[in-house]
């Protein structure tokens, strides 16, 4: 079994949850999803409680000023202009006509290994984390968000 802590924490670069100023956000289910409806979440404990109950969740932080969660659980602000920091890619593979083994050769023949392959209803998800979390700020123009949507 593993320890969900350690996973978020490496996946995420998340140090102790007072250092936490950003949100992720968390989703029950892909419906949850489409209808806004989630969890704003602040520090890595939070992600492994919910974890057991959700199936969606986002890999990279969104600044907590801009993000919202109501009462009734409709959730805002996890979009392109309120990102502040990349900590993986995330290539949504929606079919099972490969097998898991396949995705991992094709990745040898790209010398782009996925830190995790997680296997969905449809398919898979193969996630790459960065050694290093990519900051997004108006410092440097967006010239990471610019880069990120180029690999994505």
């Amino acid at each position: 079994m593993y320890d969900l802590e350690k996973v978020f924490a490496t996946l995420l670069h998340l140090q102790s949850p007072s250092s936490i100023k950003n949100r992720i956000f968390s989703f029950k289910n892909k419906e949850a999803v489409r209808n806004g409806r989630g969890q704003l979440l602040s520090a890595k404990n939070n992600l492994v409680q919910v974890s057991k109950t959700c199936t969606h969740w986002t890999p990279n932080f969104y600044l907590n000023s801009r993000s919202y969660c109501t009462k009734d659980g409709v959730v805002g602000g996890h979009s392109e202009k309120n990102l502040s920091q990349i900590n993986l890619f995330v290539v949504d593979i929606d079919s099972k006509e490969k097998e898991f083994t396949e995705i991992l050769l094709d990745a040898l023949d790209f010398c782009f290994f996925p830190t995790v392959i997680l296997e969905t209803a449809k398919g898979y998800q193969a996630l790459y984390a960065l050694e290093e979390p990519l900051y997004i700020t108006s410092k440097t123009e967006f010239r990471t968000l610019k880069i990120a949507k180029l690999i994505s």
